[in-house]
C-alpha cells in the first residue's frame, strides 16, 4: 500500500524503539540497584559509542566536526531518550 519507502521506515522506527526500551531498562535497572549518579553512565556510553562509530566512518581525512555532531546525535537519540526516561523512572525513592 505504502510501497518500500514505509516498510524502511517501519523497520528505523522498530529499531529505535527497541533501542530506546533497552537503553532505558539498562538505566532503570542501574538507577534502581546502584543509584542515578552510577545511571548517568548509560547515556555516556551511549552518546560515546555513537560518536566512536560516526568518527570512524569520517576516516582519517575527518570531516565537518558540526556534521559529525549531528551524526552521533541522531544516531545515538532513541538511546538516549530511553536512558534519560529510565534515569527519571529508576531514581525515584519509594
Amino acid at each position: 500500500m505504502f510501497g518500500a519507502d514505509s516498510d524502511l521506515i517501519l523497520s528505523l522506527l522498530g529499531l529505535a524503539a527497541a533501542t530506546a526500551l533497552v537503553a532505558g531498562g539498562s538505566a532503570w535497572l542501574m538507577a534502581r540497584r546502584h543509584g542515578w549518579r552510577s545511571a548517568l553512565w548509560v547515556p555516556v556510553v551511549i552518546a560515546l559509542c555513537a560518536a566512536a562509530l560516526v568518527w570512524r566512518k569520517a576516516g582519517p581525512g575527518g570531516g565537518n566536526v558540526l556534521q559529525l555532531f549531528w551524526a552521533a546525535l541522531v544516531m545515538a537519540a532513541p538511546g538516549l531518550v530511553g536512558a534519560v526516561i529510565g534515569l527519571l523512572v529508576g531514581g525515584r525513592r519509594r
